[in-house]
Protein backbone atom coordinates (compact mmCIF):
# COMPACT_ATOMS: atom_id res chain seq x y z
CA UNK A 1 0.00 0.00 0.00
CA UNK A 2 1.38 3.67 -1.42
CA UNK A 3 -0.75 5.13 0.79
CA UNK A 4 1.01 4.57 4.12
CA UNK A 5 2.91 7.13 5.41
CA UNK A 6 5.87 7.13 8.12
CA UNK A 7 6.66 10.33 9.72
CA UNK A 8 9.28 10.87 12.37
CA UNK A 9 10.98 13.82 14.05
CA UNK A 10 7.97 15.93 15.45
CA UNK A 11 7.36 17.78 18.73
CA UNK A 12 6.46 15.28 21.42
CA UNK A 13 3.28 17.04 22.22
CA UNK A 14 2.16 16.98 18.69
CA UNK A 15 -1.49 15.16 18.38
CA UNK A 16 -3.06 12.95 15.76
CA UNK A 17 -5.18 16.03 14.83
CA UNK A 18 -2.79 18.26 14.36
CA UNK A 19 -1.01 15.86 12.11
CA UNK A 20 -4.07 15.25 10.09
CA UNK A 21 -4.30 19.33 9.62
CA UNK A 22 -0.72 18.95 8.46
CA UNK A 23 -1.34 16.43 5.95
CA UNK A 24 -4.76 17.79 4.57
CA UNK A 25 -3.09 20.08 2.55
CA UNK A 26 -1.60 17.95 0.44
CA UNK A 27 -4.68 15.70 0.24
CA UNK A 28 -7.47 13.96 2.20
CA UNK A 29 -5.97 11.87 5.13
CA UNK A 30 -7.82 8.10 5.63
CA UNK A 31 -5.89 7.94 9.22
CA UNK A 32 -3.23 9.06 11.87
CA UNK A 33 -1.77 6.81 14.26
CA UNK A 34 0.95 8.06 17.01
CA UNK A 35 2.15 4.24 18.68
CA UNK A 36 1.30 4.48 22.38
CA UNK A 37 3.97 5.60 24.43
CA UNK A 38 5.81 2.61 25.92
CA UNK A 39 8.44 4.43 28.06
CA UNK A 40 8.30 7.45 30.36
CA UNK A 41 11.60 8.74 29.51
CA UNK A 42 11.53 9.15 26.03
CA UNK A 43 8.72 10.76 23.88
CA UNK A 44 7.14 9.37 20.87
CA UNK A 45 7.75 11.67 17.94
CA UNK A 46 6.94 9.28 14.88
CA UNK A 47 3.68 8.74 13.57
CA UNK A 48 1.66 6.55 10.57
CA UNK A 49 -0.44 8.58 8.05
CA UNK A 50 -2.94 7.19 5.73
CA UNK A 51 -3.59 9.39 2.60
CA UNK A 52 -6.74 8.47 0.31
CA UNK A 53 -4.91 7.87 -2.79
CA UNK A 54 -1.27 7.13 -3.73
CA UNK A 55 -1.10 10.82 -5.15
CA UNK A 56 -2.12 12.16 -1.86
CA UNK A 57 0.57 10.22 -0.23
CA UNK A 58 3.10 11.04 -3.19
CA UNK A 59 2.39 15.24 -2.89
CA UNK A 60 2.75 14.67 1.13
CA UNK A 61 5.98 13.47 0.96
CA UNK A 62 7.47 15.65 -2.07
CA UNK A 63 6.06 18.88 -0.23
CA UNK A 64 6.62 18.12 3.92
CA UNK A 65 10.02 15.65 3.86
CA UNK A 66 12.75 17.49 5.18
CA UNK A 67 10.45 20.24 5.90
CA UNK A 68 10.31 22.66 9.48
CA UNK A 69 7.29 22.47 11.54
CA UNK A 70 7.08 23.50 14.92
CA UNK A 71 10.82 23.82 15.13
CA UNK A 72 11.38 20.21 14.12
CA UNK A 73 12.47 19.00 10.42
CA UNK A 74 10.12 16.31 9.36
CA UNK A 75 11.05 12.94 7.70
CA UNK A 76 8.17 11.91 5.47
CA UNK A 77 8.63 8.84 3.65
CA UNK A 78 6.68 6.13 2.29
CA UNK A 79 5.79 3.42 5.16
CA UNK A 80 7.09 -0.20 4.56
CA UNK A 81 4.74 -2.96 4.41
CA UNK A 82 2.90 -3.71 7.87
CA UNK A 83 3.77 -7.29 9.21
CA UNK A 84 1.09 -10.02 9.61
CA UNK A 85 -0.17 -9.37 13.09
CA UNK A 86 1.51 -6.39 13.89
CA UNK A 87 -0.82 -3.28 15.07
CA UNK A 88 -0.75 -1.11 18.08
CA UNK A 89 -3.39 -2.43 20.49
CA UNK A 90 -2.58 -0.49 23.31
CA UNK A 91 -0.83 -3.74 24.72
CA UNK A 92 2.51 -2.38 24.08
CA UNK A 93 5.04 -4.77 25.22
CA UNK A 94 7.13 -3.50 28.31
CA UNK A 95 11.04 -2.31 27.29
CA UNK A 96 12.35 -0.45 30.18
CA UNK A 97 14.17 -2.84 33.10
CA UNK A 98 13.75 -2.31 36.50
CA UNK A 99 17.13 -1.96 38.38
CA UNK A 100 16.65 -2.92 42.12
CA UNK A 101 18.67 -1.01 45.15
CA UNK A 102 20.83 -2.68 46.70
CA UNK A 103 20.55 -3.54 50.60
Amino acid sequence: MRRRIFVDNFAPATTKETLEELFKVTGSVESVMIPPQVTIKKAITHAFVVMESENGATEAIRRLNNSSWNGFRLTVTHAGPVAAGAGFTGNAPRTETRVRKAR
